[in-house]
């Protein structure tokens, strides 16, 4: 049964249409819970059913996020982007159509107090909650090395630090931009 206990959810097949499923439950071994920026609050399995566009199935460690829905939606229906704003989604076709060159561009990520930025193979993170903690300390992780973000390497690499947190600045304040316009 699903979560409200139907026996027999509609799926997108039978409805001839387009859906994204995610996951609820266990962050596994990953840091933190749903809900915030480490990766146990990022990394969510999904499931995308698009019978017409993906004849197999298949598995991609592919990192993708919800903002990428919208401008996938429009390439697979043959659509433009509106361009009377500024969009942090990518069109994901490229990885349903398995091009293996394809790589993405960093995210961002402010939720529940906390803020994040990833650009393969590193992440850093840091929380908005202590209001004590004047710097707000980036951490910053190899997610290659160190998928559950157990070892901070922000000591040691502190231009790279800072030049992550310039980029996700000004992705915040593009972001930021956006909103008070809308």
């Amino acid at each position: 049964p699903n979560l409200k206990g139907k026996k027999n959810p509609k799926s997108g097949v039978a409805q001839d249409g387009k859906f994204v499923y995610t996951a609820l439950g266990s962050t596994g071994a990953y840091r933190g819970w749903k809900r915030d920026c480490y990766e146990g609050g990022l990394r969510v399995p999904g499931i995308l059913e698009w019978p017409d566009g993906i004849k197999e199935s298949r598995h991609t460690d592919f990192p993708a996020v919800t903002s990428d829905y919208f401008p996938t939606a429009l390439a697979a229906a043959g659509l433009p982007l509106p361009d009377d704003r500024t969009y942090d989604g990518i069109n994901l076709l490229p990885v349903i159509e398995q091009e293996n060159n394809f790589l993405r561009p960093p995210i961002g990520f402010h939720c529940n107090g906390m803020e994040a930025w990833t650009s393969t193979p590193y992440k850093i993170v840091r929380s908005l909650k202590n209001k004590k903690n004047e710097n707000l300390d980036w951490e910053l992780y190899n997610l290659v090395q160190d998928p559950f973000e157990e070892h901070n390497l922000a000591g040691s690499k502190q231009a790279l630090v800072e030049r992550m947190a310039e980029e996700f600045n000004e992705w915040a304040a593009a972001i930021q931009s956006e909103h008070r316009k809308n």
